[in-house]
């Protein structure tokens, strides 16, 4: 076998999905919002172009008359994008008409928008001023709800979920994430929204430190004592700790033990545009209706974000639930793109219990996928 410096090499070939390159912009004869290929806002509204400037966005009705529609202000200094990533075209109530978001701001986590929303009676944008404080807003058509999260530190933050009531927006539910520094613990704490804006604790979750630290087992972890090598015919092995066993099953591989439990699996090609946020959110939805998750309850415990194995970057997002039949007390969903395929880890800790939880990443850290 491999040495397992060579094995995690190997892993980290293509994990690196964090630095390809974005799709390139397309040309301007195609670009939703050109002369060429004129916004359609909706049922009798007019198509649409615009113009970005350096002080404001005209908008203009498209066609031979080409009128101005208006003026939008807007500092084109304020941040170096491409013109295509400064006003994106999206449904942003659900209505049937199509809006405008405008780039804001852009920091290291938090992403913020001027949504101009299309007014029916005025027959023209008409800037949101609630939707446009929400930090990093996610719209789902199939649900009409908006998801935001709000990054304050590496411990504090805050996500909600919205819908359109009556032209103004309703928080239905809020998990809040904080440091409480006398007990040394991160507290998560969600509450349901009532329609008079009054909210009620439905969940309490304490955090411990050491969990957080577990999630960032370092590149020199050693293989687990005693470690049987273990090769699935899906095209990847591993080295499995004293009183693990492991199955090949139609998806992928299962991994137990008393005290937690691992499911490997991967497809058969790459996840397009997987550093596309939209993306990973369409993913992590579909894969509770996938193998290995078909037959489980998962409860999406906080916002993904990114996390190190190995040294290298993969997109994280913790959970609660059962899984297949299992209670889950601290469980994670893992993906990233290796060697031109789509590799997912759920692993779990059961409820009540502390201990293991370092083996299990240990094992994790001796993964290689050919």
């Amino acid at each position: 076998m491999k040495s397992l410096g060579k094995m995690l090499l190997a892993l980290a070939v293509s994990a690196i999905f964090a630095s390809q390159p974005l799709a390139l912009a397309c040309e301007e004869s195609n670009r939703i919002g050109s002369d060429t290929a004129p916004l359609a806002v909706g049922k009798d509204a007019p198509n649409v172009s615009w113009t970005i400037e350096p002080d404001n966005i005209s908008v203009y009705t498209a066609g031979s008359s080409r009128k101005l529609l208006q003026q939008i202000p807007y500092d084109t200094d304020f941040l170096p994008l491409n013109d295509s990533d400064r006003v994106i075209p999206e449904d942003m109530n659900f209505d049937g008409y199509t809006d405008l978001k405008i780039m804001a701001s852009r920091g290291h986590a938090n992403v913020y928008y001027a949504c101009w929303l299309w007014d029916k009676a005025r027959r023209k944008f008409v800037l949101h001023e609630e939707l446009s404080q929400l930090a990093s807003p996610r719209f789902d058509p199939g649900t009409k709800t908006i998801f935001s999260f709000n990054h304050i530190s590496a411990t504090d933050s805050v996500e909600a979920t919205y819908m359109f009531q009556n032209g103004k927006l309703r928080p239905l539910n809020i998990l809040e994430r904080a440091y409480d520094r006398a007990g040394n613990v991160i507290i998560a704490r969600q509450y349901s929204v009532d329609a008079q804006g009054n909210r009620q604790l439905t969940r309490k979750q304490v955090v411990l430190q050491d969990q957080e630290e577990a999630d960032e087992i370092p590149d020199s972890a050693t293989a687990p004592p005693n470690a049987t090598p273990y090769q699935s015919r899906h095209g990847f092995s591993l080295l499995l700790p004293e009183g693990a066993a492991a199955k090949d099953t139609a998806y992928g591989v299962e991994v137990s033990a008393a005290k937690w439990f691992v499911l490997i699996s991967l497809s058969d090609a790459a996840v397009d545009n997987l550093a596309d946020i939209g993306v990973r959110a369409a993913l992590e939805e579909k894969a509770r209706r996938e193998a290995p998750l078909t037959d489980s309850r998962i409860e999406w415990a906080y916002s993904t974000d990114t996390t190190t194995l190995n040294g290298y970057p993969f997109y994280r997002r913790p959970f609660t639930g059962t899984v297949n039949g299992i209670p889950v007390d601290k469980g994670v969903f893992y993906y990233a793109n290796v060697n031109g395929r789509h590799f997912r880890v759920v692993n779990a800790q059961l409820p009540g219990i502390s201990d293991g939880i370092i083996l299990l990443y240990k094992t994790l850290n001796t993964l290689v996928v050919e």
